[in-house]
């Protein structure tokens, strides 16, 4: 081998170990940052625990030690599935519907519970969907209405004119 290749084989050599130490460089980069990353997220749900912790779940802020009675800031969902949770409006923690803790505090919450607008359980919605015959019956009540024939839009336009504001413009 001449002295030229070898040297272009020492010079490949070597760009070649620089671009792996490259590489394993990037990538103990890349482990750092993501270890930096899960310690703050560890250390973000830390504080969020401690905060819950520590918060009395309480309506009336600092001025708890005032009121006589305890009443609890909390809010009770039923989703569309059935499933229920308690929510604590001031920090945010969440209890099972059948924790003894959240139970307890739901009998003295003057709050209400709120559910979702569709009704749940096994039913499924069947009180909601309308049979053939039905629709049909409606759609017969609604081709049998008299016509209310034409529309008279001065009404409306001065009825519009009288409740604008003073510097409407036409």
């Amino acid at each position: 081998m001449s002295t030229t290749t070898k040297a272009l084989e020492s010079l490949v050599r070597l760009l070649l170990k620089e671009n792996a130490t490259r590489v394993i460089d990037k990538e103990a980069e890349k482990l750092q940052k993501d270890e930096r990353m899960w310690k703050a997220a560890a250390d973000r749900l830390a504080l969020i625990t401690k905060r819950q912790n520590q918060c009395p779940h309480l309506k009336g802020g600092r001025n708890v030690s005032m009121y006589t009675k305890k009443d609890y800031i909390l809010s009770r969902h039923t989703f569309l599935d059935g499933h229920t949770e308690v929510k604590c409006l001031l920090c945010g923690k969440f209890w099972d519907a059948g924790d003894p803790v959240a139970i307890e505090m739901l009998r003295t919450s003057t709050n209400r519970q709120s559910s979702s607008e569709q009704p749940h359980g096994p039913r499924q919605y069947r009180d909601e969907v309308l049979t053939e015959r039905q629709m049909r019956k409606e759609a017969n009540r609604i081709a049998l209405e008299p016509d209310p024939g034409p529309l008279d839009f001065s009404k409306v336009v001065q009825r519009n004119v009288a409740l604008a504001p003073p510097n409407w413009c036409y």
